[in-house]
């Protein structure tokens, strides 16, 4: 009896052994659903954390020079958009015609609402949360509880307040949007065998776009160095002359957004 029964458990074990174990590594390199319920999660977090900024008004620090008072924005006629761009307007001390370019069309699409502006800060802010997950997610191998974990930091984290809440706080909202897009590209460019070039320029653009947007951007060739340093990149001549027309620009922006004296020495 004993044999028998043994023999009979047989083909029960060669069936529990059979079932397929589930692997940790390749679940968590999967984007699944349940990663995209994180990310909307963190999503509404934010959302609510700053909703009440929407109903905030004007106020009369800096405001005043970007919108209320400031007549280039009260037209998108070409010779003011070119106005813009040029190396002599600095708005508030400031050089970043693409901020002033999105405060024109809210302007041109709301004139003076200022629910309108801190609508466009929120959603920035929103899309800047999502942009670090993602960008996280890949850095870090595509772990998702590090990639929540600093995104939901990212996200609620009181530093932001100024930036998302405050009118004139667009070009910290809007140099993020770039200057992470173009975090992510460059992790692209390393990553992939094919299209590195395309991914290289994808890169370069964003970085640039993002210095129109704020003279902060200029860190953005340390940060790829960073990137090159905890990737373990061999610091070769190929690594070096990659980032030179990133520190070209910044270079560059970095004179632009001196004081006049300062540039005249």
């Amino acid at each position: 009896m004993a044999k028998t029964n043994q023999k009979q458990k047989k083909p029960e074990a060669r069936k529990a052994s059979a079932r397929p174990v589930k692997s940790f590594k390749t679940d968590k390199g999967k984007f699944n659903y349940r990663n995209i319920i994180i990310v909307i999660a963190i999503l509404l977090v934010t959302y609510i954390s700053f909703y009440p900024s929407i109903k905030n008004s004007f106020t009369n620090w800096d405001d005043p020079g970007y919108v209320t008072e400031n007549p280039k924005i009260t037209h998108l006629k070409s010779d003011g958009i070119e106005h813009f761009f040029s190396f002599s307007d600095f708005t508030v001390g400031n050089y970043h015609p693409l901020t002033m370019l999105s405060l024109a069309l809210d302007y041109n699409s709301a004139k003076l609402s200022p629910a309108r502006y801190h609508k466009v800060n929120v959603l920035f802010h929103l899309l800047n949360t999502f942009l670090v997950f993602l960008f996280i997610y890949r850095l870090s191998g595509k772990k998702i509880i590090v990639a929540t974990i600093v995104a939901i930091l990212f996200g609620i984290h009181p530093m932001h307040v100024e930036s998302v809440s405050w009118v004139a706080g667009r070009k910290d909202v809007l140099f993020t949007f770039f200057f992470v897009a173009g975090l992510i590209t460059y992790l692209r460019y390393l990553n992939k065998n094919k299209q590195k070039i395309l991914f290289y320029f994808f890169t370069f653009i964003l970085a640039l776009l993002s210095l129109l947007c704020k003279p902060a951007a200029v860190t953005f060739p340390l940060v790829i160095l960073l990137i090159d340093f905890y990737y373990k990149r061999k610091f070769d001549i190929k690594c070096l002359l990659e980032k030179i027309p990133f520190f070209i620009v910044s270079i560059i922006f970095g004179i632009i957004s001196l004081p006049v004296g300062a540039r005249s020495l």
